[in-house]
């Protein structure tokens, strides 16, 4: 499978690059940016300051955010179309960057910088970004590709909560990939 490198656009919001194109079509085009929407949105709605250094900090580093994400995520659809036999049924995913203090969230697709962001106290490696992204788009990936619903482990753990149910295929299959 051949996956092209985009190059970088500059939008009003910020850079927002596409991530890949696949001629096959099976992998989404992927946009990413830090969203200061998202952050005019946490301070309002959550009541959460974001000091300055911090948004300009997620900011600045989106790039090498994006980065990493282009560097690891050929891996990652590559895997996942060779494991699971298909790829994704959306053409394309927009995902945006916060220095919000929220958990990520796959619809919108929000991954909060605060792990990585010094003035956040963000300590954690940049690859494990990557993660965080895969882990928000695999979501959505099998909310649209299978009706997991349906299946013997939700009928085996139907007891357990809303978020476990969420996550019982998901991360089976990142622990595949």
């Amino acid at each position: 499978m051949r996956f092209l490198s985009i190059v970088l656009l500059l939008a009003c919001s910020g850079c927002v690059t596409p991530a890949l194109s696949n001629p096959q079509g099976n992998i989404p085009v992927v946009y990413m940016s830090y969203s200061s929407l998202f952050d005019q949105v946490c301070e309002n709605i959550f009541h959460q300051p974001i000091l300055l250094p911090a948004k300009t900090e997620g900011h600045r580093r989106q790039i090498e955010f994006i980065n990493q994400w282009q560097k690891d995520s050929p891996f990652f659809f590559r895997a996942l179309v060779r494991r699971l036999g298909r790829g994704f049924i959306r053409k394309e995913e927009t995902i945006s960057l916060t220095s919000c203090n929220i958990p990520s969230v796959s619809d919108p697709i929000l991954i909060p910088l605060k792990r990585w962001l010094i003035a956040l106290g963000g300590k954690e490696p940049i690859y494990g970004f990557s993660d965080v992204v895969f882990h928000e788009l695999l979501h959505r990936y099998l909310s649209y590709s299978y009706n997991i619903n349906k299946s013997a482990l939700i009928r085996k753990y139907q007891k357990e909560n809303q978020q476990v149910l969420a996550h019982l295929h998901l991360m089976a299959v990142q622990k595949m990939i």
